[in-house]
């Protein structure tokens, strides 16, 4: 027997399994598991990209480091207040266990705020 435990949460879980043999004894089973946070995260919590003029580009490169023993996927979503003066590359993709990953963010601006 095979037991999946894919927690959407971190946290104490806690279930009961009836397994039945075939002669018909059946034989109640606690499953007790937690659900842990992954360390994942950022090289830092913010990136000030240098001042840029109108139709230039300004690049920096952000690390994800994943120091856990499986390989993590990620995936940027772009807030609707960012326009398109922002661009990541890539968007998404796996970070394999006990390593880095390296993402390129652009900022390109269109127009000037003041």
């Amino acid at each position: 027997m095979t037991l999946c435990f894919t927690p959407a949460l971190v946290g104490q879980y806690e279930s009961k399994l009836l397994v039945t043999y075939d002669t018909g004894e059946q034989v109640p089973v606690n499953i007790i598991a937690e659900g842990v946070d992954v360390p994942i995260q950022l090289e830092r919590p913010s990136l000030r990209m240098a001042p840029t003029f109108i139709d230039t580009v300004s690049e920096k490169r952000i690390k994800i480091f994943n120091r856990s023993e499986i390989v993590s996927h990620f995936e940027f979503v772009k807030s609707e207040s960012f326009g398109d003066m922002f661009q990541i590359e890539p968007m998404s993709g796996d970070v394999w266990p006990n390593s880095d990953f390296e993402v390129n963010v652009k900022f390109a601006p269109l127009v000037c705020d003041r």
